[in-house]
């Protein structure tokens, strides 16, 4: 009894956070250039992390989305402290809108990677 609760303790104890909206493809490949409004924007995505001009006077419009989850083998005792490890996913989208309001031109990027911390580091 006791090794389940210990099991099923660790389990909850696995930490993970996100900020922003999650993206998808089908989501991403329905942006048409000269088509899409910042407003349909906006509605699919929420609302931009940040929102500017580029060099050239356009406004730009970013969304980023960010999650890391903790590995759970951070929560071993005695091995946590050797090898802690981070799974972190990222996910951004620049937009570049013409004057009327519609989409320039935009770049997504969507990355995962896992870092590794610890005296065995």
């Amino acid at each position: 009894m006791t090794k389940w609760l210990l099991l099923i303790s660790m389990l909850l104890l696995t930490g993970c956070a996100s900020s922003g909206t999650k993206m998808d493809s089908n989501q991403i490949s329905n942006i048409e250039k000269g088509v899409t409004k910042q407003a349909e924007l906006n509605a699919m995505l929420g609302n931009p992390m940040s929102v500017g001009f580029d060099a050239d006077g356009n406004k730009t419009a970013t969304w980023v989305y960010t999650r890391a989850e903790s590995d759970g083998r951070n929560f071993i005792p005695i091995y946590g402290a050797f090898d802690s490890r981070m799974n972190l996913q990222q996910q951004m989208l620049i937009v570049i809108f013409n004057p009327d309001g519609t989409v320039k031109d935009f770049n997504y990027n969507d990355s995962t990677n896992t870092t590794r911390a610890g005296i065995a580091q």
